[in-house]
Order: C-alpha cells, then structure tokens, then sequence
C-alpha cells in the first residue's frame, strides 16, 4: 500500500522482491482496524456504520421492549463498536471525527428517540447521565486519560510508546503542579498536533498533572473523582476532538 494525500497517483500493477509478486491494495484490516491510503480513516468509519446498521434494524422488531432493555441492547451490542481502539481518534481528520461522532448519536436517536442537534455537549452529557448513558466525547476522554496513565505507569507497557513520553522529574515526585512534566516537542507544521508524542504530552500536562504516575488504584480515584473538570479542561484544549453540534446528523444514517 503506497500512502499518499493525493487523490490520484500512478502505480504499477504490482512489484517484485524476491522474485513475488506483490499486489497494491487501497486499505487493508489489522487488528479489527481499516487502515487506508490516505490515512484518513473513512474506510474504517464506514466499516464501523455498516456493521452497526443491521443491529439498528433488528431494533425496530423490538420497539415493545422496556427501555431498560434497549439501553443494555445498545451497551451491549452497539457500544463495543465505538469503543473498539476509540483512542486511534487522535489521527481522525476532522470530518472523520463528525463523522463518527454524528452517527453515534443517530443511533442514540434511532434507539431512544433523542435528539440533540443545536445542544451543548454538557446538555448532552446531563440528559445521557439520567439513563446511565454517556456522550460520545466522554467516553473518548476516560479512554484517552486511562491509555496514557498505562503507558507511562505499567512496567510491561510498550517500550516504543513509553520512550516517546519523556519525562522532566524523577518518577512518582507528586509536587509538579506548577510545571509540565512531560517534554512537549517543537512541531513545524500543524500535523504535529496530532502524533503521538506531541497529543499526549500536552494531554498528561493539561489534563492529568501530577496525577499520571499514580499507582492504578489510586489514579482511577483521583481521575473519576474530578472527572468533570478534568473533561472541561479536555475540551478547552483539544476541541477538535469534539462534535459541532450545531450540525443535523440525520444525514449520517446510511
């Protein structure tokens, strides 16, 4: 697969090595993940929409069921959909994150029959929490926060994502409040926001301070204690991870 921002670029049919012939493909699977051409990640998206569609469908033979029963329908076979590698939003260009963010809640539409085109995320994130249920960007967010901690607090975490997040003090110095303590690297080009090292440096100096290296036990205390500050600090910084929800989203139903 040859990667390329281009919509158009010439190929040959196929290459050699070793005397193989290998075939160019436009997107291939890796680990449940579609990983396209141009990286954008729309395959994948779409992928995701095809496969929760059907369930979707099944649902309207099921109109009857109480609501307690939709809602452990919908956690149980839509939600694992979303949350599969959610935190491989961080590489998403921007239409692909409406993209995924709109469908979810047309399913929460399609489901419940609620709506929120012109609401707030916070308006979303109140009236889902009556039902036990969370927006979209919240569930992103714990994800993201609890991915970073593992990275730099498990010691079997991978060595390759661990030594890109380099550390200012010694490990587990809790009194680093008023300084970063992650090195955030000088990009030159807006992209740079969105590797790896540069998102979650600046994520585990905004959002989780001092708090990242905790023990586990402790950190999903701290985290889940001042979890809504935390998502409000998250999305002052990192906004484009979220929805416009000024946008209508029935057109994303396919």
């Amino acid at each position: 697969m040859v990667i390329s921002p281009k919509n158009k670029i010439r190929l040959p049919k196929f290459i050699e090595i070793d005397d193989h012939k290998v075939t160019f493909v436009t997107d291939f699977k890796l680990l449940g993940i579609t990983i396209d051409d141009r990286l954008n990640f729309r395959k994948h998206i779409s992928n995701i929409i095809k496969k929760v569609n059907p369930k979707l469908y099944l649902y309207k033979k099921l109109f009857y069921l109480p609501l307690s029963v939709k809602i452990q329908f919908f956690k149980s076979f839509i939600l694992p959909y979303f949350d599969y590698c959610s935190t491989l939003i961080i590489y998403y260009p921007k239409y692909t994150i409406q993209k995924i963010h709109t469908f979810y809640y047309t399913c929460i539409l399609k489901l419940f029959g609620f709506c929120f085109v012109n609401q707030t995320c916070e308006d979303a994130e109140t009236f889902l929490n009556k039902y036990k249920l969370e927006s979209l960007e919240y569930r992103i967010f714990k994800r993201l926060g609890l991915f970073v901690h593992k990275i730099v607090d498990f010691p079997y975490s991978p060595p390759g994502l661990k030594n890109l997040l380099k550390d200012k003090s010694c490990r587990h110095t809790y009194n680093m409040r008023a300084t970063d303590r992650f090195i955030v690297p000088k990009m030159n080009t807006s992209f740079g926001d969105a590797t790896f090292i540069n998102f979650f440096s600046r994520f585990a100096n905004l959002v989780l301070s001092d708090m990242i290296c905790l023990p586990e036990g402790e950190f999903g205390d701290s985290f889940n204690k001042d979890l809504n500050k935390f998502f409000g600090i998250f999305k002052k910084n990192f906004d484009w991870l979220t929805l416009d929800f000024g946008v209508s989203y029935h057109n994303t139903f396919i």
